[in-house]
């Protein structure tokens, strides 16, 4: 509690002691490897240990993003450090309408997609509908490379159970066809 009450330069200061100790324990460690005949520099366990203190550092921080997007379904792009957005999500009650789709994203041909894509669109789910699809787009915002999962829905009494029935990922080229529908 008496810590918000302090002033704001002897927080930082405690900062950096803090990370002043994880280096010199981080070179400690270290030179403890070594065997005892070995004697390091202290410059060079100072360095030792600020590289050991980055790479647990990064290594926290990536771990964190894959958690993420493991834990939530949502890709990340690594070439722009970024989870990726969600583009579309499409329900459908036309499945052939669909697979028609996923055929013309697959050869790239983006106008007939498109034309594909506003008929999956109209075909409207609709509460009496027993079975029907749903298309869950990712899309990095940077580079556009994509994610499309192609789920298949089922309505039971009070709840829907999805099973997967395709995922395709998309490359940067592949993305901007899925881009322009």
């Amino acid at each position: 509690p008496g810590a918000l009450r302090t002033p704001p330069l002897e927080q930082v200061v405690d900062g950096v002691r803090y990370l002043q100790l994880l280096v010199q324990q981080g070179g400690s460690a270290f030179a403890e490897q070594l065997p005892a005949r070995v004697q390091l520099p202290v410059q060079i366990r100072f360095w030792v240990g600020s590289m050991r203190l980055i790479i647990e550092i990064v290594g926290a921080v990536v771990a964190t993003g894959w958690m993420m997007s493991l834990m939530t379904d949502v890709p990340f792009c690594w070439a722009n450090r970024r989870f990726y957005e969600l583009r579309h999500l499409v329900d459908s009650a036309n499945a052939q309408a669909v697979r028609e789709w996923e055929t013309a994203m697959h050869q790239r041909r983006p106008l007939e997609a498109r034309a594909i894509l506003a008929r999956v669109r109209a075909a409207k789910v609709r509460r009496e509908d027993k079975r029907w699809v749903r298309i869950v787009v990712h899309q990095c915002p940077r580079c556009h490379a994509s994610r499309v999962r192609i789920e298949r829905r089922r309505r039971a009494r009070g709840y829907a159970r999805t099973e997967g029935m395709e995922e395709m990922t998309f490359d940067a080229a592949r993305g901007a066809v899925l881009f322009a529908t």
